[in-house]
Formats: C-alpha cells, structure tokens, sequence
C-alpha cells in the first residue's frame, strides 16, 4: 500500500521528498533574535539531513538622491554588510552544526525577494519571526509571510523564543482536512517527524455554521445545524492521515484528534506543547485559507513553536 500523498512515493512507499530533503537548507540572517532561533533551528535540520546550509543575509538597495547619490551608503558598503552579517550567522550555525557544509552568502537586495529567489534550488527555506502587533503584522506585512506565500519549496517560520525543537516530547503537528495540499503537508509531516525522531500528531477542526433569519422564529434567534457532517468530515480526514502514515513510516508513533473550534486557535493551542506544527498550501472546511488567509496568518504569527507552511506545488 502507497499513501496518496501530494508527491510522489518511492518504492519502500515513503513519500519521496529528496528533492525537499537532500536540498540545501536556506535560511535568513539580519542579526535579530527571530533569525538568530531560526539559524540555530536551520543547523540543526542540516545536520540530521547531512544537508548543505546557506546562510543568506540581504541589504535593501540604496536609495537615490535628488543629484543621483546614494542616501544610505553605496551598493558595495551594503554588500560587505551583508556578507560580515553572514559570516556571523555562520559563525552561529557552528555552534549546533560544526562538521557541516555552510556556506555565507551576502547580498544586495529584498530580504524576502532573495529569499525566493533562492527557494527553487533548496529543500527548505527558513526564516525568522519578529514579533509585531497584530495591527502591524496585518498591515505592514512581514518578509516571513512573504517568503512563506512565494517561495517554490516548504518555508519553516521561527519566532524568537520559539520552544522546544521536535522531538520523543515534543511531537510534529499537521492540520489536515482532507484534501490534495494538506496530504502533502502530512507527508512532509512525517518525513520530519522521522529525521527529528518525534511523535506525529493529525488534527482535524470542525465548526458548524448557525442558520439565523428562520420566519418562525424571533429575530435574534439562531439554530445550530446537525453538527455530525461536519464532525464526520473531520473524522475521515485524521483516519485517512493517519492510515497514509502509519503504512509508510511504521515505526512512527502517531496520534490523531479532532477538535470543535477555529483552526487557528487549535493549532496555536497545540503549537504550545509541540516541537513544529505544519500547514498545507490551502484547503477547505477547518481549515480553508491556511495558506493565504487569515488562519495560516495567525498560526505564524502567534504559534509557541516553528511552522512549517507546504504550498502547492512547493514538494
């Protein structure tokens, strides 16, 4: 039996990802506390992969003046910045992975533009999380959520003080609703819950809608709908997922709930006892926008642990 993940399977029926797995890790450096956890989390995933790490530290372009000069410094002052902040960076990457191929790259550009960039040729690209109110994370944006809606491979968000790393207590988490881009994710899932050693848990969200506005009733009144559909849904969802998984990795522990309530706040809740929690490109029900939308928005924005976000096409 092969799982119907969103990838193809290799022969032992394991999810082939070695063009994720066998990739160079990325990962971006600006000298913050977000990027310095997301260094040391990138070196350590290089390590148990025996994968190569890029340490990449981008300088904005200068800007013009009025006479053709530059404001802030010219390309060349930018460049050595760069590459003086990488050379940190992969100072620090040593500490967890000392026996590793790390590379420095330092360059002249948008942080998250070379980020994405570079995606197309890395098995994972990792990036750090600063921590920003909801106001500014939901206006300004952020070179995280960039990354993670662009980038041609699976991104891992870090925020600063991010918890455990995965491992026999702190389980991987994958949300999971059925669909094509979240067997990908539970896929990715499991490959990592084995590289990090980590029990895998599936979790699926439910939440019935209230009709309101019935003639027979007052105007204020609400009906809640039979809940099993959706209740049923859910179920099969986290059954599926977990017969995938434990087929092709039989030596995983893997566990599964389904829980009443937002995507979002489930994760979050779960995030706070797990090592990573990973997210599909987008899906339905539960978990409908988790790529784009709000929920995987705040799942990287507020999540106590990494986040691994899958986008379609990123495996």
């Amino acid at each position: 039996m092969t799982p119907h993940l969103d990838a193809p399977a290799r022969a032992d029926g394991r999810l082939d990802v070695g063009s994720v797995l066998g990739a160079p890790v990325v990962v971006g450096f600006d000298q913050s506390p977000a990027s310095v956890a997301a260094v040391q989390w990138a070196a350590t995933q290089a390590a148990r992969l025996g994968a190569e790490l890029v340490v990449l530290s981008a300088s904005e372009p200068p800007l013009p003046t009025a006479t053709g000069g530059d404001a802030l410094g010219t390309g060349s002052d930018l460049w050595r910045a760069s590459r003086s902040a990488a050379g940190r960076g992969v100072s620090l990457a040593r500490e967890r992975n000392p026996e590793g191929a790390i590379a420095a790259v330092g360059v002249v550009g948008g942080p998250a533009g070379e980020l994405v960039a570079r995606s197309s040729e890395a098995g994972l690209v990792v990036v750090g999380r600063n921590r920003r109110s909801a106001l500014q994370a939901a206006v300004l944006g952020s070179v995280s959520f960039a990354v993670a809606m662009h980038a041609r491979c699976p991104v891992v968000v870090v925020g600063d003080g991010a918890g455990s790393e995965p491992g026999p207590a702190a389980p991987v988490v994958v949300g999971v609703d059925g669909s094509r881009p979240a067997r990908g994710a539970v896929g990715l899932a499991a490959e990592l819950a084995r590289v990090w050693q980590a029990p895998l848990h599936v979790v699926s969200t439910w939440h019935a809608p209230v009709a309101t506005g019935w003639p027979d009733l007052p105007a204020d009144a609400s009906v809640v709908t039979s809940t099993e559909p959706w209740v049923s849904a859910a179920r099969a969802a986290v059954t599926a997922a977990i017969g995938q998984v434990t087929a092709a990795y039989p030596e995983l522990t893997v566990t599964g709930s389904v829980v009443e309530g937002r995507a979002d706040d489930v994760l979050v809740d779960l995030s706070r006892h797990s090592g990573l929690v990973v997210v599909g490109s987008r899906g339905r029900g539960g978990f409908a926008g988790l790529m784009m939308g709000s929920v995987s928005h705040a799942v990287m924005r507020r999540a106590g642990c990494p986040v691994a976000v899958v986008r379609r096409g990123s495996l």
